[in-house]
């Protein structure tokens, strides 16, 4: 039996006095509710965010870029090609350009490529052409273009030759002693370099024999 004195505190008495007794708030009716609501909210946002959809600033990426293989350095002045990779991650299609910067502000535009449709989940590429102005370590970049806006940006940085220049190469070698029996192996050492103000792209480097009196090499 439970008697509530002017406290409102429950008391035990009788023979079961061990029981326990729960009292119950009288606004527990109100607090489920508001869990309810609360988990109502909670679902109804989990949808909002699950129904979303990507848009171009998620789909569309230049995925690369980069000189063209077996380019000589680029010189100031004078156009050069560059291999720009694009690619649609997403699950619509976009009709887009893809875009070549001189720099990495995207100011100054240098070439763009013709209208691409970018499918769902395709990717591809095209060769595009800048013409650099200033000489040494330049940022340059390429984006993607849909919507008058620029998405999918991707960075680079290239060392841009003057326009004009000499290449002064030099060549220096060291070999393991001076003397050597014909047919046996012997290592040298090959150090060269360029101390000019243009690069010069060797394909390989000549070895020379020369015959001398003797069995070594002079």
């Amino acid at each position: 039996m439970v008697y509530i004195d002017k406290y409102s505190k429950p008391l035990i008495k009788g023979p079961k006095a061990g029981a326990r007794v729960i009292v119950m708030d009288v606004d527990y009716k109100k607090k489920l509710f508001a869990s309810a609501v609360s988990i109502a909210l909670v679902f109804s946002s989990l949808m909002l965010l699950t129904g979303a959809q990507a848009g171009a600033e998620d789909d569309l990426e230049v995925s690369n870029l980069y000189e063209l293989t077996g380019n000589p350095p680029p010189r100031a002045n004078i156009p050069y090609d560059f291999f720009v990779g694009w690619k649609n991650t997403g699950d619509d299609s976009y009709d887009a350009t893809v875009r070549l910067f001189s720099d990495c502000d995207q100011d100054d535009l240098a070439d763009e490529s013709s209208t691409i449709a970018m499918g769902a989940g395709e990717d591809g590429s095209v060769t595009l052409s800048v013409t650099f102005t200033e000489v040494g370590e330049i940022c340059y970049s390429a984006t993607i273009y849909y919507a008058l806006t620029d998405y999918g940006e991707f960075e680079n940085y290239i060392n841009v030759e003057p326009e004009t220049g000499d290449a002064d190469l030099w060549i220096e070698f060291d070999m393991e002693g001076n003397q050597a029996s014909p047919g046996e192996e012997v290592s040298v050492i090959f150090e060269y370099g360029n101390e000019g103000n243009s690069r010069y792209q060797a394909k390989h480097i000549q070895i020379f024999e020369r015959e001398s009196d003797n069995s070594g090499f002079s």
